[in-house]
C-alpha cells in the first residue's frame, strides 16, 4: 500500500446515488470518508439531495464543498459501474456533468436485452462493495498525479470491508474506528429538534427495527414476524430480572403494523409501538438504544454503526463479520452467543451485573 502523503495533494468526492433512499446515499457519503482517511486524500464533500438529511447527520461541517468549477485546472478521475475509470482531462471538464446519466442508461439498456452473455456483461455486484484490488489499482495508478477522484453511482467501499481489511492487514488495523469515530462525532455534535429521547433513562432501551413496506422474501429485506418473536423472547428470559423496555419501530399498512403488535403482545409486557413514526426519529431514538436489534435495511444498519451500544443482527447483504465488541451475530433460528451478548452489556455505560443470569447460562 502506497504512503499516504503520496497523494496529499489529491482530492476526492462520492456523489451521493441518485434515486435512491437515503440508507443508498449514506453508504456513498461514507465511501469518500473511508478513501479520503485511507488514502490520506483532502475529503470534497458532495451533498446529499435532501439537505434536511444533511442538517441531521451533521455532514458538510467544516468541509469543502465539491462544484462543478472547483479546481478547474485538475483533471477528474471519474469512477462508475458501467463506464468504468475514465480519466476527464480539465479541457472536457464539461463532460463530467454528464457521466452518471451515461451510466444509468448503459445500464438500463442492458438490463432490457434479452441475450444472457450480454445482459452479464460488466454486470459489477457493486451494491456491497468493490474488491481491495479496484481501490487498490485506481489510487496506485494515478499515485504521482495531482487530481479530483470521484465515485458515481455506487461505486463504493463498505465499513464491513475496512473492517476485514483491518483484520487481514490490508489497511490500517484501526482505519474502521477512525471512520466510526468521524461518523459519530458528526452526527452527535450536530444539535437537531429530531434529536430528543423518549426513553426512560432508568431502564433498558431495546430498540426493535422491522422492515415491511416494500421488504419481501425475494428482495431479501423480510424477517419473519417468527424471527423477531423468538428473539425478543430469548432477550426478555436475559434481561427477566432487569429493568427493560422493547420499542419497536416499523413502517407500513395498517394492517401490518396491527399484525406486528398482535403477533408480539404475547411476548412480553414490556412494549412500546412506534407505528409510521417520524424517520429522524426513528433513527435517533435506535441510534442511543442500549440495545439495537438491527432489520435487513439500510435504514437500521446506519443507526447501528452510529451507535455505541449493543446491536444485534442478522448477516445479510453488506452486513456480516462486523466488529464483535459492538456487534453481536444472530442465527436464523433466532439464537445467538447469549454469553457473549451479556458480558457486552455488562461492560456497556449501563454496568450492569449479570453475574446470576451468566452463572445459569453456564450452568445449562
Amino acid at each position: 500500500m502506497k504512503k499516504t502523503n503520496e497523494y496529499q495533494k489529491s482530492y476526492l468526492t462520492v456523489t451521493p446515488n441518485s434515486g435512491h433512499r437515503i440508507g443508498h446515499k449514506l453508504d456513498d457519503l461514507i465511501t469518500g470518508f473511508i478513501l479520503a482517511e485511507w488514502y490520506g486524500l483532502n475529503y470534497l464533500h458532495s451533498p446529499l439531495p435532501d439537505k434536511m438529511w444533511e442538517d441531521f447527520f451533521g455532514f458538510g461541517e467544516g468541509e469543502t464543498s465539491f462544484y462543478k468549477d472547483f479546481r478547474k485546472d485538475l483533471p477528474i478521475i471519474s469512477c462508475t459501474p458501467y463506464l468504468g475509470v475514465r480519466y476527464i482531462s480539465p479541457r472536457f471538464r464539461f463532460l463530467f456533468k454528464h457521466i452518471e446519466y451515461l451510466d444509468y442508461r448503459i445500464r438500463y439498456i442492458l438490463k432490457k436485452i434479452p441475450v444472457k452473455k450480454i445482459s452479464e456483461w460488466r454486470e459489477p455486484d457493486f451494491w456491497e462493495g468493490s474488491p481491495f484490488s479496484y481501490f487498490k489499482e485506481i489510487f496506485e495508478r494515478n499515485s504521482e498525479r495531482e487530481v479530483i477522484f470521484c465515485f458515481q453511482r455506487g461505486k463504493r467501499v463498505m465499513l464491513y470491508q475496512i473492517y476485514e481489511w483491518g483484520q487481514q492487514g490490508k489497511v490500517d488495523s484501526d482505519l474502521y474506528l477512525r471512520v466510526i469515530e468521524k461518523l459519530r462525532t458528526k452526527y452527535f455534535s450536530q444539535e437537531h429538534p429530531k434529536k430528543f429521547s423518549y426513553f426512560d433513562t432508568s431502564v433498558i432501551s431495546v430498540a426493535v427495527h422491522i422492515r415491511r413496506d416494500d421488504a419481501s422474501v425475494e428482495n431479501q429485506r423480510f424477517l419473519p414476524i417468527s424471527y423477531y418473536k423468538k428473539l425478543l423472547s430469548n432477550l426478555s428470559k436475559i434481561l427477566a430480572d432487569k429493568p427493560h423496555e422493547f420499542h419497536v419501530y416499523s413502517s407500513g399498512l395498517d394492517r401490518e403494523m396491527e399484525e406486528i403488535q398482535k403477533e408480539l403482545n404475547p411476548v412480553s409486557s414490556q412494549l412500546r409501538y412506534h407505528p409510521n413514526e417520524s424517520a429522524m426519529e426513528a433513527i435517533h431514538h435506535m441510534a442511543i438504544a442500549d440495545i439495537l436489534v438491527v432489520g435487513n435495511s439500510s435504514f437500521s444498519h446506519w443507526p447501528g454503526f452510529l451507535s455505541s451500544g449493543i446491536k444485534l443482527y442478522h448477516p445479510h447483504f453488506h452486513m456480516f463479520n462486523l466488529d464483535e465488541n459492538e456487534w453481536v451475530e444472530v442465527k436464523e433460528d433466532s439464537s445467538f452467543n447469549e454469553s457473549h451478548f451479556i458480558s457486552l452489556l455488562s461492560s456497556s455505560q449501563k454496568g450492569i451485573d449479570f453475574s446470576d443470569t451468566h452463572a445459569k447460562l453456564q450452568a445449562q
